[in-house]
This record gives structure tokens, C-alpha cells and sequence, in this order.
């Protein structure tokens, strides 16, 4: 789903960048969309679990360009339904969707 909606920004003429827990991933899939969509593409290693992975990224990002949109399709949820889920579970999944929000909006405030 994330790939996609990369994508339909590209066509639609945005620069984009591509996290991923391990960079030559994020890179592949930058490298793809660059050459599809000829768009300026980067590709970033990050940890949605981790704060200071988030704030180095951040950091390195703004160095690089800047952010327009921001879409975070990321998520863990151990293919489990919510009411099974034990608490650790419920707050990994959490944080991997929310980090990166207060973190990046908290960085322009």
C-alpha cells in the first residue's frame, strides 16, 4: 500500500522519500520510482521504534529537502485482532504509527 501511494504522488509530479528499517530497501524502491516517474527520489534508513532513529532521520532529511506531505503507512500489528493483543503488542504497534508524527511536527513547532 505504502509503494502505491508513493507512486500516485510521483505521477503526480512530487518528489519522494522512502524509509525503511534497512536502507538498500528504501533505496530499491527509490531507484524504482525515480526511474518510472523521472522524479528526484531519497531513501532514508529509519526506525519507526526507536526515537533517536527518528530524530537522526528527521534531521538528515531536512538537510537533504524538505517535506511537503507526509504519509506513514507503517504499522505493525502481529496479525492478531486488537482485543487479543497483549499491551506490549497494542504499544509497539502504537508507537510505530505515531512516533514519527509528534516527533516530526514537534521538530517545526
Amino acid at each position: 500500500m505504502e509503494k502505491a501511494i508513493a507512486q500516485k504522488l510521483a505521477e503526480n509530479g512530487a518528489d519522494i522519500i522512502i524509509t525503511a528499517p534497512i536502507k538498500s530497501d528504501a533505496e530499491l524502491a527509490a531507484n524504482e520510482i525515480k526511474e518510472r516517474y523521472n522524479v528526484k527520489t531519497y531513501a532514508f534508513e529509519l526506525n519507526l521504534l526507536d526515537i533517536n532513529s527518528i530524530e537522526d532521520t528527521v534531521k538528515e532529511i531536512e538537510k537533504t529537502t524538505t517535506v511537503d506531505i507526509l504519509v506513514n503507512n507503517a504499522g505493525i500489528t502481529k496479525d492478531n485482532l486488537f482485543i487479543r493483543m497483549k499491551k506490549e503488542e497494542w504499544e509497539r504497534c502504537d508507537k510505530s504509527k505515531l512516533y514519527i508524527y509528534i516527533l516530526y511536527n514537534t521538530a517545526h513547532c
